[in-house]
């Protein structure tokens, strides 16, 4: 019975330590993947940014009087040029129907 114990407790110990190579091993890889998708992260997080920022370039008034002065040739109308109509009894949409 003692040496069967024996027995026993050698096998065991090589086991423990084959567990613990490979938890260390399987913790080393699961460091790499985390590693990695903070790098992608902070890769797209800048690439967001880069892409605001583009947006915000394509959206300033001043670009945009640019455009609408240089290719589509438009021009400001004065307040004499505006036209006001009232329509009684409410607003029409043009087909008949009421907005109240």
């Amino acid at each position: 019975m003692k040496t069967s114990v024996l027995l026993g407790l050698a096998a065991l110990v090589p086991a423990l330590l084959f567990a613990n190579v490979l938890q260390g091993f399987r913790f080393e890889q699961q460091e790499r993947a985390i590693a990695t998708l903070q790098r992608e992260q902070r890769e797209l997080f800048e690439e967001n940014k880069r892409a605001i920022t583009g947006i915000a370039m394509l959206r300033s008034p001043t670009r945009l009087r640019e455009i609408a002065i240089e290719d589509l040739e438009l021009e400001r109308i004065t307040p004499e040029r505006i036209l006001t109509i009232e329509l009684p009894g409410g607003r029409h949409n043009g087909d008949g129907a009421q907005f109240r």
